[in-house]
C-alpha cells in the first residue's frame, strides 16, 4: 500500500502540500520537519534495514532516500537536533551517534559520541525512542527513561517506575514531559 504524507499549516488551518504514492518508504517509525534542510526527515525499516529519507515537499519527491544502516548497528531510533545540523541516533545499547547534516550525503558515516557500556537486562531496557528538546537528548524505554547531558553526553539514568508497568509513548516539550502508560496485568506481575 502506498504511504501519503500531508503537512497542515496551524495558521491558515489548510493542508499546505500532500505526498503521496511513496511505497519506497516502507514502515515509518518517525517523521519530523527538518528545518536544517528545509525537508521531512522519516525515519524507516525497509528489508531489515534502518533508513533515513528526506521528503522535499518543494519537488514533492523523496530525496536522499539511501541512507541505508544494516540492523548489525541495532540503531533503536535518530531525531534531528534542534540546531538542525545533525541527526542523533541511538543504539540498542544506549549508545549515541549523529551525522553530519552539512555533509550531505553522509560521507563520514555515524560518528559515535559516547559508549555507555550499558547492560541490557531485557526488552524493558532496549531503548524505544530518542527526543531532542532544547539541547537535551532523552531516550525512551517501557520502564523508564534516560537523559544524556554534558559536552561528553553522560547517560543519567533515570528510573520512573518499577516494572508494573510500561510506557507506551514519551514526548518532551516546553518544560515537560509527556508519557503514557500501560498497566501490566496482574498476573504478569512479579
Amino acid at each position: 500500500m502506498d504511504k501519503e504524507i500531508a503537512v497542515w499549516d496551524p495558521v491558515t488551518g489548510k493542508l499546505k502540500w500532500r505526498l503521496g504514492g511513496i511505497p519506497e518508504l516502507g514502515v515509518i517509525n518517525k517523521l519530523q520537519w527538518f528545518s536544517g534542510i528545509n525537508c521531512v526527515l522519516a525515519v524507516c525499516i525497509i528489508n531489515e534495514q534502518f533508513i533515513l529519507s528526506f521528503l522535499d515537499h518543494r519537488v514533492k519527491k523523496v530525496i536522499l532516500d539511501n541512507v541505508p544502516f544494516t540492523l548489525a548497528y541495532m540503531i533503536a531510533d535518530a531525531v534531528a537536533d534542534e540546531t538542525r545540523i545533525n541527526i542523533y541516533l541511538i543504539d540498542g545499547f544506549m549508545n549515541l551517534g549523529f551525522l553530519d547534516c552539512r555533509q550531505l550525503p553522509f560521507q563520514e558515516g555515524i560518528q559515535w559520541m559516547s559508549e555507555n557500556s550499558f547492560v541490557l537486562g531485557d526488552d524493558f531496557s532496549r531503548p524505544e525512542s530518542i527526543h531532542c528538546h532544547e539541547g537535551q537528548l532523552f531516550a525512551h524505554m517501557r520502564s523508564n527513561a534516560s537523559a544524556f547531558s554534558s559536552d561528553d553526553w553522560v547517560l543519567a539514568k533515570v528510573q520512573l517506575l518499577p516494572c508494573i508497568a510500561t510506557w507506551a509513548s514519551f514526548h518532551v516539550g516546553s518544560t515537560n514531559c509527556v508519557l503514557s502508560r500501560v498497566q501490566v496485568p496482574p498476573q504478569l506481575q512479579d
